[in-house]
């Protein structure tokens, strides 16, 4: 399990998302790269997975996935406890851009091209670095 507590002064993604989602698919690449060029700035990001069908083929079927797809951030398997504490979910996959205080700054639902995702983390972490050299 993970705590929000443990990304205290980072900014964070946490992305709902499901291997059956095809725009989850299509986005995660995205995530993957922005992480690679951005986590030596502060960025952090946890994948919540949530699947279809048989529980016990779930974490075999997600950690070939992320094999598969290079996922370089950790993936937890999510329950209805955690999906209801999103507000106004509307669909997979859903994104929430955290700040470093742990304050939702931004929630995104549906694919969306790298070129937005990696605005809105670049504006988060310029902002996270004002924050820190005040």
């Amino acid at each position: 399990s993970i705590k929000l507590a443990d990304f205290k002064g980072k900014v964070l993604i946490v992305d709902f998302w499901g291997t059956w989602c095809p725009p989850c698919r299509q986005e995660i690449p995205h995530f993957v790269k922005i992480l690679n060029n951005h986590r030596s700035a502060g960025l952090e990001i946890v994948g919540i997975n949530y699947e279809r069908g048989d529980a016990a083929q779930f974490n075999d079927m997600i950690n070939k996935f992320a094999e598969e797809y290079g996922i370089n951030y950790p993936c937890l398997l999510g329950d209805d406890v955690t999906l209801g504490r999103v507000p106004n979910l509307e669909g997979f996959p859903t994104s929430l851009f955290i700040d470093p205080s742990g304050k939702v700054r931004l929630q995104i639902v549906g694919y969306h091209p790298y070129d937005h995702l990696e605005a809105v983390v670049q504006a988060l972490l310029a902002e996270a670095g004002d924050a820190t050299d005040s």
